[in-house]
């Protein structure tokens, strides 16, 4: 398994990707500053328009009173003023006032004065000259703040608030998502560190498994060159005394090949002299937890001779199940 290299990078005190509602923030505040100062100047723009054209609708219509009351036939009614602040508060606007000033001696006071709610701008306020007959009179409008500033405002507003709810939003959310990134990055480097540490251990543990494996491999060699260096050779039986694994040297010993043995008891190897003594060996083994030593004869089946042997024999204990078996070594006697 391939080990994992160094450790990940552990994740930032701070949320990452705290820009983008930075940036959001920013966009936002320079979005809504143009869009509102644009609008502004457009409400501005028509409220200049409105008011010219309220002016000269003024205009127009003390001009056309002034020659209906000239040319009627009523004389007294013509020289008389008095039609003129009706006429004209009736269509005057809202925060505009208006001043109608004679021309035709100089006096300061006016013929007709209305003032606006509120304070004017003096900076804008238009003249216009209406002659009619013997009447030279100049009438201003005199528009206050409100008038001429208040769309403006009104749309300035209405931007401002529905900008700032926009991008208040976009930042909440993205903040929202920055702190569910920076949780999804604390997890995601947990989960490394425990990946990282398992490979290791599973590294470990296969290291271990290599290392046992060649010892397990180095003890197996070891004992199989002990068991030829001794001449002698190894079996392995059941509960029952049959065989179930028998070394290479049987075909030297008895002439018999280790899988011809397989399935087949043991006692039947022995002479018949020696096998109630083999019996005995085994019951002692099972009963003693020992090793025990007899000496008998085992058949040779290419010759039809007899080898003396000792046998050494060892009941296999199971933990769980008691016996499991028995280790049978057969070394030839001295002289054989």
């Amino acid at each position: 398994m391939e080990r994992t290299n160094g450790s990940p990078p552990p994740p930032g005190k701070t949320s990452p990707g705290l820009w983008v509602p930075l940036v959001i923030l920013l966009a936002g505040l320079a979005t809504t500053t143009l869009t509102a100062h644009l609008e502004a100047e457009r409400a501005r723009s028509q409220a200049e328009s409105r008011y010219q054209a309220q002016h000269q609708m003024l205009v127009n219509l003390v001009r056309a009173q002034q020659w209906e009351k000239t040319n009627s036939n009523d004389g007294e009614a013509g020289q008389s003023n008095d039609w003129l602040r009706p006429v004209i508060h009736q269509a005057l606007p809202e925060n505009m006032g208006v001043r109608v000033d004679t021309l035709a001696r100089h006096t300061k006071q006016p013929l007709l004065h209305i003032r606006a709610g509120t304070p004017v701008d003096a900076s804008r306020t238009l003249r216009s000259e209406i002659r009619s007959g013997d009447n030279n009179w100049m009438l201003t409008t005199l528009p206050a703040e409100p008038f001429l500033e208040g769309d403006a405002t009104q749309a300035a507003t209405r931007i401002w608030a529905n900008g700032l709810l926009i991008t208040l939003v976009g930042v909440v959310l993205s903040l929202w998502l920055c702190r569910r990134l920076k949780l999804a990055t604390s997890l995601g480097y947990k989960l490394r560190e425990q990946t990282r540490h398992s490979d290791q251990q599973i590294n470990n543990l296969q290291t271990e498994k290599n290392i046992l494996r060649q010892a397990l491999n180095d003890s197996e060699l070891r004992s199989r060159d002990l068991v030829a260096l001794s001449g002698g050779m190894i079996c392995e039986l059941d509960e029952q005394g049959t065989i179930g694994f028998a070394s290479p040297q049987t075909a030297e010993l008895i002439g018999e090949a280790p899988s011809d043995l397989i399935g087949t008891p043991f006692e039947q190897l022995v002479e018949t002299t020696g096998q109630e003594n083999f019996r005995l060996a085994l019951a002692s083994a099972r009963s003693d937890h020992a090793v025990e030593r007899v000496d008998v004869s085992l058949r040779h089946k290419g010759t039809e001779t007899s080898i003396p042997v000792t046998l050494r024999i060892l009941a296999l204990q199971d933990p769980l199940h008691g016996l499991a078996g028995f280790r049978i070594s057969a070394s030839p006697t001295q002289g054989h």
